[in-house]
């Protein structure tokens, strides 16, 4: 019996609950627990598939072992972008997100929605010229990162190309299902700005508690975007059922390695970041910090040192069963795989 069912039973299908609800609930009828294991109770009851969020802020109860197909409320501004698109490009395929969904699976809220409009290759500049002779207001074409974190401001309206073989809905198709959400949220570098990445577990473990999830589906397009591998391991309750033994160790090492990142100086997480950020050449790394390649290649290697020797003193890895488990060929490699 878990301390919290007291308080569970007393929840009232129907009902909408705010987080500041649930506190009280619990602090009702465990008066004398910490206020750290009421938030730890109330994750653990979304884990469970108790209850689920339903929005900002907002909670229910989980009734039916059927869960609901994800259906995003998109704003008046991306619901009329959809109709206007679909009119004037009948035969494109484009998908609309906004990152404000982001806040059904967070408790915090992002800090301004953007719209995506992502298009077939061949489109996309099109329905961006559109846009710009509809007199739509902050728009950006494949912005570089730079220039999103520069000109982005509330409701700002960036065109993206789609991704090939992306999961669709043949009922709304231009509706982003939930596995498509999932792994945009882990994969775009633009929505990537809007949460810290420890965060994502959570993410996909309320998403799956509240909706039903397609895990082949969310999987096959992980693999297309080159990413399966990195999300099974950043979301745990991906991974499939009887996994290896080897599987299993292999996560242990890089979630103790993200711990460990998330441990040190400032300094070295930022440059942990900008190493496992990209596909970005050591020269042009040495250019970024005013440096000579070697010196960028000596920092590497005493970021590497320091999370190996603490992986051995603190857990028991040894340095080759981390680089075989890992499959990481050299120090870079290794600290791509590590998900902070």
């Amino acid at each position: 019996m878990r301390w919290y069912d007291q308080t569970e039973e007393r929840f009232r299908p129907g009902v909408v609950y705010t987080h500041k609800d649930l506190i009280e609930m619990l602090k009702a009828d465990y008066p004398y627990v910490s206020p750290n294991s009421y938030q730890w109770a109330i994750n653990s009851m979304i884990k469970d598939g108790k209850i689920a969020k339903t929005g900002y802020n907002q909670y229910t109860v989980i009734t039916d072992s059927l869960k609901p197909v994800f259906k995003p409320s998109y704003s008046e501004l991306a619901a009329e972008l959809i109709q206007k698109i679909d009119i004037c490009y009948p035969e494109s395929t484009f998908v609309l997100l906004e990152s404000a969904f982001m806040n059904l699976f967070r408790s915090q809220p992002v800090r301004q929605n953007t719209v995506f409009i992502q298009a077939d290759k061949e489109k996309s500049r099109s329905i961006f010229r559109s846009l710009q002779e509809w007199k739509y207001p902050n728009l950006l074409y494949k912005p570089s990162v730079k220039e999103f974190d520069l000109y982005r401001t509330e409701d700002s309206i960036v065109i993206l190309d789609l991704t090939s073989e992306a999961p669709l809905l043949s009922d709304r198709p231009h509706e982003i299902c939930i596995e498509k959400l999932l792994v945009d949220v882990f994969c775009d570098k633009y929505l990537r700005k809007d949460y810290n990445p420890a965060e994502y577990p959570l993410i996909v473990e309320q998403a799956m508690s509240a909706y039903a999830v397609d895990k082949v589906r969310l999987l096959r397009y992980a693999r297309r975007r080159g990413k399966e591998e990195e999300i099974q391991m950043a979301a745990p309750v991906l991974l499939p059922e009887g996994e290896s033994e080897s599987e299993k160790k292999k996560y242990a090492i890089l979630e103790a390695a993200a711990e460990i990142v998330s441990s040190l100086p400032k300094s070295q997480r930022e440059f942990f970041d900008d190493i496992s950020g990209g596909k970005v050449s050591q020269a042009q790394f040495a250019r970024y910090y005013g440096v000579t390649p070697q010196a960028i290649t000596n920092r590497i290697n005493r970021l590497f040192k320091t999370i190996l020797r603490r992986l051995e003193a603190e857990h028991g890895y040894s340095t080759d069963e981390v680089m075989k488990l890992t499959r990481s060929k050299n120090p870079v490699s290794f600290i791509r795989k590590i998900w902070q």
